[in-house]
């Protein structure tokens, strides 16, 4: 797991209403029990956390937890 991935699942571990350990790359973020208020909130955590502008459009393209951190990790690389 890379630094980009690691600090992602800590900040969904601490959103989520699922156990950590139910958080993994296949999960999608319904299923670790993120409704959309927390998915808002994740977004501004993740821009804040990262320096990044991704938008609820943009993170709605993620089904899963990997895709999410593929999209954090595309949008740290490209500022």
């Amino acid at each position: 797991m890379n630094e980009v991935s690691e600090r992602v699942m800590t900040m969904l571990a601490g959103r989520a209403e699922a156990p950590s350990s139910a958080c993994d790359a296949a999960s999608t973020l319904e299923e670790v029990g993120l409704d959309s208020l927390d998915v808002v909130t994740l977004i501004l955590d993740i821009n804040r956390e990262f320096q990044t502008t991704l938008d609820e459009n943009e993170l709605n393209t993620a089904t899963t937890i990997a895709e999410l951190v593929g999209l954090v990790s595309d949008a740290t690389e490209a500022r």
